[in-house]
């Protein structure tokens, strides 16, 4: 019985190093997302006619984003299981609210530019006001 505690304890052990090696190349990532979605392309208003391109460019990298903030709540959910703190990710919070952000800013710009050409081409008395309030 003691043989057995005993290498669990080291695996125990084994892991815990493992999982604190890889926080921090967790949290080196998330930073450089964040360095990313600070890139001023993404709030630069002359860049309209490369809408399509950064609309992309932000939909990747808020997919990465996801994938990192679900490898942190794997993370976490091992150090809680090997029992040691769990780590707090100072940038991924500013993060996540940075390309949320800039990704509903320029989806918005997107959307408001195809209902103005709809409404262009609408005729006047077709318009709908309400929903052009909206």
């Amino acid at each position: 019985m003691q043989e057995i505690e005993s290498k669990v304890e080291e695996k125990k052990e084994r892991y815990k190093k493992t999982v604190a090696q890889l926080v921090p190349k967790l949290d080196n990532e998330i930073n450089e997302h964040y360095d990313k979605a600070q890139d001023p392309k993404y709030l630069d208003g002359s860049n309209i006619e490369k809408m399509f391109d950064i609309i992309q460019e932000l939909n990747d990298i808020e997919a990465h984003f996801k994938e990192l903030e679900e490898r942190k709540d794997t993370y976490n959910k091992y150090q809680e299981v090997l029992e040691t703190q769990q780590t707090v990710f100072e940038n991924l919070e500013d993060c996540r609210e940075q390309i949320t952000l800039r990704c509903l800013m320029w989806n918005s710009l997107d959307e408001w530019s195809q209902m103005n050409e709809k409404w262009k081409k609408t005729q006047f008395s077709l318009v709908d006001a309400d929903q052009i309030e909206k």
